[in-house]
């Protein structure tokens, strides 16, 4: 049992045929055009450094000692890069990264991804450690915004 599509809104195309097989010798070949190898873009390198602000293997975390004098170990803690953003290079370059717990890193109502106010706390703190560790480097000539 077939169906007539034809009266339909939108009809359905008959099914194609196979075109035959041509000769290979019949088969026109088309010209293969040389160009020059793409350009690869070169990714900015940088060395990682150790951070500047917290020891990568304290498990406690920065706000919660900074905020509410609490200085437990947590079992889980996210590194957070002070600079996020486009700007997230600069943290990895000169050390500017903390361990944060969950609540203050993404989840609670005080993480730094969802609290304007606590992420440029920590962008002051940041600021402040950088100009005494590296006097020889301008801030503002590397991140071009001051926190403080």
């Amino acid at each position: 049992m077939s169906i007539d599509y034809s009266d339909m809104a939108f009809p359905k195309k008959p099914w194609k045929q196979k075109e035959s097989k041509k000769t290979p010798w019949k088969q026109k070949k088309k010209p293969v055009k040389k160009t020059a190898p793409a350009k690869k873009r070169k990714k900015r390198r940088y060395k990682k450094v150790p951070s500047i602000m917290q020891d990568k293997d304290d498990k406690r975390c920065y706000l919660c000692m900074l905020l509410e004098d609490n200085y437990r170990i947590h079992s889980y803690t996210e590194e957070h890069h002070v600079l996020f953003g486009d700007t997230k290079w600069i943290s990895d370059a000169y050390g500017l990264r903390v361990n944060l717990c969950v609540e203050h890193h993404r989840a609670g109502r005080d993480a730094v991804h969802n609290n304007n106010k606590i992420a440029k706390l920590l962008m002051k703190i940041a600021q402040r450690k950088f100009t005494e560790t590296y006097p020889e480097l301008e801030w503002m000539k590397i991140v071009q915004e001051n926190y403080l």
